[in-house]
C-alpha cells in the first residue's frame, strides 16, 4: 500500500482472517468492501448498497480524487473476465500511480484469484502464510464454544498440529463432520478425522499416501543409511527437546542410485522409522497442476500435510528440460521449501541421475546428508536372500545362502527379489511348497529380471 501498488491480488478466500490485516494496513483509511452479487458490504456483512462490479469501479474511474481507501474486492473472478471490467481496472491503476490525491488501493481476495495478464503491470500477489498452530488452536476453541463442548487438552493438541495449514474454512468443515459422528471430538476420533485430511489432500491430485509401508528392519545392507535415519528418527520423535537444546531440525536425505538398488523401498520405510504418516509427491502432476494454478497454492496444501515424511520420486525431474521461466520460478520455490528445516516434516528425494541435479549446492544446502546406493556387494546380498526367503515362509537351514550372494556378483536387490519369487512360483506349479539352493540358482539362469546387471553400466554409475 505504501509502494502505491494500485491492485494487491490476496490469495485466501477467509474473510475474518484478512480482515485484521486489512484493518491494521488501512491505519486512518476508509475500508469498502464489495460481495458479487451483494454490492457494497458494512464491517459486519450488512449490505450498504447494490449494484455490479462494473457499476462500482465506473464511479472510482470518473472520479478526479479519492480519499484514502481501500477497496476490497471478493469473488469477482466472474466479473474479471469481461474486458469492460479490466479496462477499468486499468484506468483506475493509471490514476493511483499519476494523480497526486487519487489515494485508492484495490484488494482483491479469493482462495485462488485471477492475476490476469492485462493487469499484470498494476498488480502485485500476496500469499498469506499457512495457517499456524495458533491460528488453528484458537478455531478450535470457537468451534468447541459454539457446540457448548469441551475438548480434551492432549486431543485439541493433536489436532492443532494435523491441522495446522489448513484455511479456516477448511478446519471448520474437518471439526463439523468429526463431531457429528457422536455429537463431541475425542481421541477415538481421530483416525476419522486424519482419514478426512489424506482425501483432501489427495483431492490436489500430486500428493498420495503411502499405504502399509515397509519397515527398515526388512531392508538388507545399506548400513550408513540406516545408521543416519534412526539417529534422525530419534531427533524427529523428541523435537521440542532437541530444538530447546539448539539443535536444528532436520530437513531430509537425498538417496542416489542405479534402478533397483531399493532406493525407493528404503524412501518408504522413513514413514514408520520416523512414527508419521508417508506422502508421496508426483513431480510430474505437480509441475501439470503449477501450470493452470498458483504455485504458492500447491506448497500450502504440502504444508497441510505435515506432520509427515514427504517422499519426492526422481526430483531430477524437476530439471528436465532446463528450467526457464515461470517453471524457473517454481523450482526455486522448491529450493527455499527444501532449504528450510521444519519441525513438522522430513523430505526424502531419491535420484536416479544426480548428474542431473543443479551443480550450485542443491544437495548440500537442501539436505542434511546426501547418500549413494551402489549394487549390494556379498554380505547384503546374503542378507538380501535372507530376508526375501523369511518374509515368504521359504527360509530353511538347508539353504545356502553364501553360495546364492556369491552367484549374483552385479545383482540388485530387486533382481534378488524377481529371483526368489520367480523360484517360490515355479516350484508352486510343480506342486511343491519347498524350494532347495538348486532351485534358485537354475531360476539365477533362467530369469530374466535376476540377470546380472551388466558391469560396464554400473561402472559408469559410479564414474558419473
Amino acid at each position: 500500500i505504501d509502494a502505491s501498488y494500485p491492485i494487491v491480488w490476496i490469495a485466501d478466500d477467509d474473510r475474518e482472517r484478512i480482515a485484521p490485516i486489512v484493518q491494521a494496513a488501512a491505519g486512518g483509511s476508509r475500508i469498502l468492501e464489495f460481495h458479487e452479487g451483494l454490492g457494497t458490504v458494512g464491517p459486519k456483512g450488512e449490505v450498504l448498497s447494490g449494484g455490479d462490479l462494473s457499476a462500482l469501479l465506473q464511479e472510482f474511474a470518473r472520479a478526479d480524487t479519492v480519499a484514502p481507501t481501500l477497496l476490497l474486492l471478493w469473488g469477482i473472478e466472474a466479473s474479471l473476465r469481461f474486458p469492460e471490467n479490466q479496462a477499468l481496472l486499468r484506468m483506475i491503476g493509471r490514476k493511483i500511480l499519476e494523480r497526486p490525491g487519487y489515494d485508492l488501493t484495490v484488494l482483491i481476495g479469493g482462495e485462488d484469484p485471477p492475476l490476469l495478464e492485462a493487469l499484470r503491470p498494476w498488480s502485485v500477489r500476496l500469499d498469506l502464510p499457512p495457517s499456524s498452530e495458533g491460528e488453528v488452536c484458537r478455531w478450535i476453541a470457537s468451534f468447541a464454544e459454539a457446540q457448548s463442548m469441551e475438548i480434551e487438552g492432549e486431543v485439541v493438541e493433536e489436532l492443532v498440529r494435523s491441522l495446522a495449514g489448513f484455511s479456516r474454512l477448511e478446519v471448520e468443515r474437518f471439526l463439523r463432520l468429526t463431531y457429528q459422528r457422536g455429537g463431541t471430538i475425542a481421541r477415538e476420533d481421530l483416525p476419522f478425522l486424519e482419514g478426512e485430511k489424506v482425501a483432501r489432500i489427495e483431492e490436489e491430485g500430486f500428493l498420495v499416501r503411502v499405504a502399509n509401508p515397509p519397515d527398515l528392519s526388512a531392508i538388507g545392507g545399506m548400513r550408513l543409511l540406516k545408521t543416519f535415519l534412526h539417529r534422525k528418527a530419534v531427533l524427529f520423535r523428541n523435537i521440542e527437546e532437541a530444538v530447546a537444546s539448539g539443535i536444528v531440525p532436520p530437513r531430509g536425505v537425498l538417496i542416489a542410485g542405479m534402478p533397483g538398488c531399493g532406493k525407493s523401498t528404503v524412501a518408504q520405510a522413513v514413514g514408520p522409522l520416523f512414527r508419521l504418516p508417508l506422502f508421496r509427491l508426483d513431480i510430474e502432476a505437480f509441475l501439470d497442476i503449477a501450470r493452470s494454478r498458483p504455485v504458492e497454492r500447491l506448497f500450502r496444501i504440502i504444508e497441510a500435510a505435515a506432520p509427515c515424511v514427504l517422499w519426492i520420486d526422481e526430483i531430477e525431474r524437476l530439471f528436465l528440460p532446463p528450467p526457464v521461466g515461470e517453471r524457473a520460478s517454481c523450482i526455486a520455490r522448491w529450493f527455499r521449501f527444501l532449504s528450510e528445516p521444519s519441525v513438522h516434516r522430513f523430505v526424502v528425494a531419491t535420484v536416479n541421475a544426480p548428474w542431473d541435479l543443479p551443480a550450485h549446492g542443491w544437495d548440500d544446502r537442501c539436505f542434511d546428508e546426501a547418500f549413494f546406493i551402489d549394487l549390494p556387494h556379498v554380505e547384503e546380498r546374503r542378507k538380501i536372500f535372507e530376508i526375501h526367503l523369511r518374509k515368504r515362509g521359504r527360509l530353511h537351514p538347508d539353504l545356502d545362502l553364501l553360495s546364492l550372494a556369491e552367484a549374483t556378483e552385479g545383482v540388485s536387490g530387486a533382481g534378488i527379489e524377481a529371483l526368489v519369487t520367480e523360484t517360490i512360483e515355479r516350484a508352486f506349479l510343480e506342486g511343491r511348497q519347498r524350494i532347495g539352493t538348486e532351485d534358485l540358482h537354475f531360476t539365477l539362469a533362467h530369469c530374466a529380471a535376476a540377470r546380472h546387471m551388466p558391469a560396464v553400466d554400473a561402472e559408469a554409475f559410479r564414474k558419473r
